[in-house]
């Protein structure tokens, strides 16, 4: 060793048994001694540490900027991926629930063509009775979303819930 060259210090840890073993694995998956994985990861640390002690430059070009630039890079990419895809699908309700507006529309308006007017003496019990069979349909309608199908009688088939 030449006298102005550096010589390496030993150094002397004590690991818990989880840390121990994930020093093992990732030593044998690089094909390693377990003091180089040790020393390279220690390397790794302090390069991204130094790093993110630096302010950020505004103009890193593609995959050849500094280790925490091309981390930020990844993690904004991946976000944006799933935010693309979120997005994507709240259009899709939107788009559905829209269809649903247009048909419960349509029906109220179906409703009110063909259906005649009623009587004062006629709207009370009328009223009642559509109160009734209204709750008992949003029964049923909390029975499919919750999985559970209400027992009809034979002659009145109950649909299956919509699988979409």
């Amino acid at each position: 060793m030449s006298p102005g060259a550096r010589r390496p210090h030993q150094v002397r840890t004590y690991l818990e048994t989880e840390l121990y073993e994930r020093v093992l694995r990732e030593a044998a998956v690089q094909r390693q001694s377990v003091s180089e994985c040790i020393h390279e990861a220690l390397e790794e640390l302090y390069a991204i540490r130094d790093e993110l002690s630096r302010p950020l430059a505004t103009s890193t070009a593609e995959g050849t900027g500094p280790l925490a630039h091309r981390l930020i890079s990844a993690l904004e990419e991946r976000l944006l991926g799933a935010f693309s895809r979120q997005l994507e699908e709240i259009q899709e309700l939107g788009t559905q629930i829209r269809r649903l507006d247009v048909m419960v529309d349509r029906q109220q308006v179906s409703l009110m063509l063909y259906l005649p007017d009623i009587s004062r003496e006629e709207e009370q019990a009328r009223v009642a009775n559509a109160t009734r069979r209204y709750n008992a349909w949003r029964e049923a309608v909390d029975n499919i979303l919750a999985g559970r199908r209400r027992r009809t009688s034979a002659h009145r088939p109950q649909p299956a819930p919509d699988s979409d």
